[in-house]
């Protein structure tokens, strides 16, 4: 295998293993692209306004919601386990007991601090 297919094969970056009730998750970066699909998912569905900032309470729930289904892996399967341009899975995490618990982690995971970017370089 080449350098290049290593490369694009790489393991995703585990930020944080969680107990979400009696289940066990990783919290994982998502890809740029990714991240793009979870914005443009959130603009479409009129969570979030073309300025990328909420829109509402509801709109700010949700937005968290979505990025959580972005970045919560199955630990042994190494998949996603929502799909965060799927509105009824977005439902299911707003709606889940533990989604406000994970959501300071959630935000570490999908969008990188400015002192890890710097760090990376």
């Amino acid at each position: 295998m080449s350098l290049k297919e290593r490369l694009k094969n790489a393991k995703r970056k585990v930020i944080k293993t969680v107990s979400l009730g009696e289940e066990t998750v990783t919290l994982c970066r998502p890809t740029h692209t990714e991240r793009i699909a979870v914005m443009s998912a959130a603009r479409a569905a009129g969570e979030i306004g073309e300025d990328e900032k909420p829109i509402g309470v509801g709109g700010a729930l949700r937005s968290i919601a979505r990025m959580a289904a972005a970045v919560i892996y199955n630990p042994e399967a190494t998949e996603r386990v929502f799909d965060p341009t799927d509105n009824a899975d977005v439902d299911a995490v707003c709606s889940a007991p533990w989604a406000e618990d994970i959501a300071k982690d959630v935000a570490q995971a999908f969008t990188p601090s400015f002192e890890e970017v710097k760090g990376n370089s």
